[in-house]
């Protein structure tokens, strides 16, 4: 079977087409994961500094893997303590996730927080995570560092008080999963 120069010449094109598509979407690609690496790189600069801030504030070196380590395992305990970490979990008054996130809060959080290219969405396990995770190391900036005093925010929600009274009782309930390391840092900055 002979290919008339005309159909090879199209397939040639349409082949080479192809090939520009490709790098194309490969650049595309890497100009995305340069920027992620600028944006980290961005954040790590100023994870820095507030250690800095943070140590002058405190008058003690801070071991920063230990901090941020703690301060995960508070994140995880609130999910623990919020929903014992079911992501389907909905509360009658309708807070969603593992982290109890308030419907009527999703899209503020969403402007103030999200920051990945992706759709935000509450359902997804990781996309909650990022979310609670900014919004308690965004209270415990706004609470001099206090984890105690972020916790009971966190409990108070975006309305900034403890209008129920309940907000020791929860942060203690929260201190109470931790473990003895990470109860003494939190009591410790308390």
């Amino acid at each position: 079977m002979k290919i008339s120069r005309v159909r090879f010449i199209v397939i040639l094109l349409t082949v080479i087409f192809f090939l520009i598509s490709i790098i194309g979407y490969l650049v595309h690609e890497a100009e995305k994961l340069d920027n992620i690496k600028v944006r980290f790189h961005n954040e790590t600069i100023q994870l820095a500094e507030r250690v800095r801030e943070l140590e002058l504030m405190l008058g003690e070196r801070v071991h920063l893997e230990d901090a941020f380590s703690i301060l995960l395992e508070v994140v995880s305990a609130v999910a623990y303590v919020e929903s014992r970490h079911n992501s389907a979990m909905v509360r009658l008054v309708g807070e969603v996730s593992a982290y109890q996130l308030h419907p009527v809060f999703l899209s503020y959080f969403e402007r103030k927080y999200w920051r990945l290219d992706s759709k935000f969405n509450v359902d997804n396990e990781v996309h909650s995570m990022y979310i609670a995770v900014a919004y308690i190391f965004d209270l415990f900036s706004n609470h001099s560092e206090n984890v105690y005093e972020a916790l009971k925010a966190y409990n108070s929600g975006l309305r900034g008080r403890d209008v129920y009274g309940k907000g020791e009782a929860y942060a203690d309930k929260i201190l109470s999963v931790l473990t003895p390391e990470a109860r003494r840092y939190v009591l410790r900055r308390w």
